[in-house]
C-alpha cells in the first residue's frame, strides 16, 4: 500500500479516504503504518464522525460537495 501511495503522488493523483471509521482513529493508523506526514497526503479524509450516521453514502457526498 505505502509504494502504491507514493506512486500516486509521484504521479499527481489526487488521493482521498471514506471511511466509517473515526477521524482519530484514521489518524492514528495513517501515522504508525505509512509516515507522520501522511496525512497531509490526503485532499480528503471523510471519516464516520462527520456524519449524523455512519453511512458511506453521506460520506461519499460530503466528499463530492467539498470539491
Amino acid at each position: 500500500m505505502k509504494r502504491l501511495l507514493a506512486e500516486a503522488r509521484t504521479k499527481k493523483i489526487r488521493l482521498a479516504i471514506a471511511t466509517t471509521s473515526a477521524l482519530p482513529n484514521v489518524s492514528a493508523l495513517l501515522e504508525q503504518t505509512l509516515d507522520k506526514e501522511s496525512l497531509s497526503w490526503f485532499e480528503i479524509i471523510a471519516a464516520g464522525d462527520v456524519v449524523p450516521t455512519k453511512n458511506l453514502h453521506q460520506i461519499f457526498i460530503i466528499m463530492y460537495s467539498s470539491r
